[in-house]
């Protein structure tokens, strides 16, 4: 993801330095017995050159051969995969998450072409802000994924690393400064864990639904709709332009 700053350098030259130093690492993981190991490619949502498109398969090609048994999900998020597709599910990988939050389009493409030996990481939970989850919406893709590939080839997850957001909402005491009507429909990070494993819940034992109290939490999301400065509010957590229109700005 760095840039060149010499002429004539590219930095995807590094890599023959650069692999065997991860082929080493997973050797440890491997002897260590992780069974699961996610590499993050954000790359994969931004335009490739035919070279960068050659490199991911000759480097997960190398990966795979090394290490045949061991489960590689690759992570992509902050936008949806486009023309990249087509690559990310060529690769010998098991899993690929994808960023339903920023790109919830992409999915219906990612289902039709996933091949039968790969599952799909849904990501459902907007690791980015700060407000918690529709969770009859969340539900609503995840029926939908299940329609088409069938629920053990589903994973559900944060949109992205939860890095992005504060820590735990318990923590926050303050009323003056933190209103407790606003503190209702926010999920900080252990929130959205648990909103996570609660999605998996209430997906797998739907007749659980109306019983549990965490739904009935998440209600307050649609009646903060109702509230006059809500969307201001929501406002707040959007930039007023894309990334391709700030940064000749920047």
């Amino acid at each position: 993801m760095g840039k060149e700053k010499e002429p004539g350098f590219d930095r995807l030259d590094l890599i023959d330095q650069l692999l065997p130093v991860y082929l080493e690492i997973l050797a440890g993981l491997d002897a260590a017995g992780a069974e699961w190991i996610q590499f993050d490619e954000p790359f994969l949502s931004m335009d490739l050159s035919p070279k960068a498109r050659e490199v991911y398969s000759w480097v997960y090609a190398k990966i795979r051969k090394e290490f045949p048994l061991l489960k590689i999900l690759i992570a992509t998020y902050f936008g949806g995969l486009r023309e990249n597709l087509p690559l990310a599910l060529s690769l010998p990988v098991c899993a690929l998450h994808l960023d339903l939050i920023r790109c919830p389009e992409q999915l219906e493409e990612a289902l039709d072409q996933l091949p039968e030996d790969m599952t799909l990481s849904l990501g459902l939970v907007d690791g980015r802000n700060i407000w918690k989850n529709d969770l009859q919406h969340s539900l609503n893709i995840i029926h939908q994924a299940n329609q088409k590939i069938g629920d053990d080839r589903i994973m559900i997850s944060p949109s992205c690393s939860l890095l992005h957001v504060p820590h735990d909402l318990e923590a926050e005491n303050n009323e003056q400064q933190f209103l407790s009507e606003i503190k209702a429909w926010m999920a900080f990070a252990r929130q959205k864990i648990g909103e996570v494993s609660l999605l998996k819940q209430l997906f797998s034992h739907p007749e659980n639904h109306r019983t549990c109290k965490f739904s009935v939490k998440n209600k307050i999301l649609s009646a903060a709709d109702r509230h006059p400065n809500w969307s201001k509010i929501r406002k707040l957590s959007k930039r007023p332009m894309p990334f391709g229109m700030r940064m000749p700005i920047g």
